[in-house]
Parts: structure tokens; C-alpha cells; sequence
């Protein structure tokens, strides 16, 4: 199987099996390497800052955004779509699925 590519500012020094550690300070290094490596999908975990980088960058085609019904504290503001009536016509919800008060929202750029 392919490895995981784990980028990060600081130095890595792991041997993880199957994972590659890369050096990278900004998500214009980072994308530049994946095309590089002929990476066309990405599957990002990252914080609310990272997130919120990705969609201000205009560097996302998709997001799945889950919605649990209670909250655990009062923890970090979630990253920010901005859609507003002027620019609604952008984005496509494709399907919102709800399961045991858990929401689940799949939206594209057309």
C-alpha cells in the first residue's frame, strides 16, 4: 500500500512503518509536493486553524462536516464556510445524512 506522507514544521525522527515524515512550513510547499508525487486526493486531520487555512487558501473541492448533539466544553470556533446568499450559487450540498442525532453534511464545489 501506498505510505502515509505526514507533513509538519518540526523535524521528525520516527520510523513509523509506512510513513513518510516531510518538512514543510506552508501549504504552498505542501501542495507543490503533492503535485509533484502525482497526489490528486487529500484527506486532511488537522485543527481549526489548519482547516480554516485551507478553505481561506481556496484549497479545498469538498467537505464533510459532522455535527455531534451535545457539546464536551467550550473548545475552538469550527472552521467558517462564509456562504452567503451572493455567493450560495458556489457550493453544492450534496446530501445530509442524520444518525442518532449526529449530522453529517457533504459539500462540493460544483
Amino acid at each position: 500500500s501506498a505510505k502515509t506522507l505526514i507533513f509538519t514544521q518540526k523535524e521528525q525522527n520516527s520510523a513509523k512503518e509506512n510513513c513518510q515524515w516531510i518538512q514543510g512550513n506552508n501549504l504552498e510547499e505542501i501542495m507543490q509536493e503533492l503535485h509533484r508525487r502525482g497526489i490528486q486526493r487529500l484527506l486532511v486531520e488537522g485543527g481549526s486553524r489548519l482547516h480554516q487555512s485551507l478553505i481561506d487558501s481556496d484549497l479545498w473541492d469538498e467537505i464533510r462536516i459532522e455535527t455531534a448533539p451535545w457539546k464536551i466544553g467550550p473548545g475552538l470556533q469550527a472552521p467558517q464556510l462564509k456562504i452567503s446568499p451572493e455567493n450560495s450559487h458556489h457550493f453544492v450540498c450534496r446530501e445530509t445524512i442524520t444518525c442518532s442525532g449526529h449530522k453529517i453534511q457533504h459539500i462540493f464545489k460544483p
